[in-house]
């Protein structure tokens, strides 16, 4: 969006790559940012300042946080292809996000929501698969035999969101 606000997406038009690699440029260099954070997070803040023990697989838990980072910059591509403009992109961007938190298991346990929209938030987003990855590698010391499930979903998720905006992205931006 900021490219064609800002009249640079020529740029993106005239550059050896294709759709594909400057889709998952723009998606490693956040998701690098973000994985960063959160592992200084959970380190400094987490274990040194609060001095909360964490149980599990600290590498472990950096690839789900990876997989998970990929598959919500894969939405906010797809939801970038639908705005034509900042503002747009925020009012989706925002009503999508909350509600995907909110109803993600982290607040509020998924069992104290109707059984139709767990089954819809589980198929939909990626977030509840994280909370539970999340909570069974840091608090309980899960391995991966135990959270391989929420992995795999997160993944399948991930793959659907990148191949509906990579559709989309092609015809945004390269006319295709």
């Amino acid at each position: 969006i900021r490219e064609r606000e800002q009249g640079t997406v020529e740029h993106l038009l005239v550059m050896p790559l294709g759709p594909t690699e400057i889709m998952l440029a723009k998606m490693f260099a956040n998701g690098l940012v973000i994985l960063v954070a959160a592992m200084f997070s959970l380190q400094f803040v987490v274990h040194w300042w609060i001095g909360s023990p964490i149980n599990g697989s600290l590498l472990l838990f950096l690839l789900g946080a990876a997989i998970y980072a990929l598959v919500v910059a894969a939405l906010g591509i797809m939801l970038g292809t639908l705005a034509t403009t900042m503002g747009q992109f925020g009012l989706l961007a925002m009503p999508v996000l909350m509600v995907t938190q909110l109803l993600s298991g982290s607040s509020t346990p998924m069992e104290s929501m109707p059984v139709w929209l767990q089954y819809t938030m589980r198929t939909i987003s990626p977030t509840p698969h994280f909370v539970s990855f999340a909570q069974a590698v840091l608090f309980r010391g899960a391995d991966i035999t135990l959270v391989w499930r929420p992995l795999l979903a997160m993944l399948i998720i991930g793959s659907v969101y990148f191949a509906f905006a990579m559709r989309r992205f092609r015809r945004v931006i390269f006319g295709g």
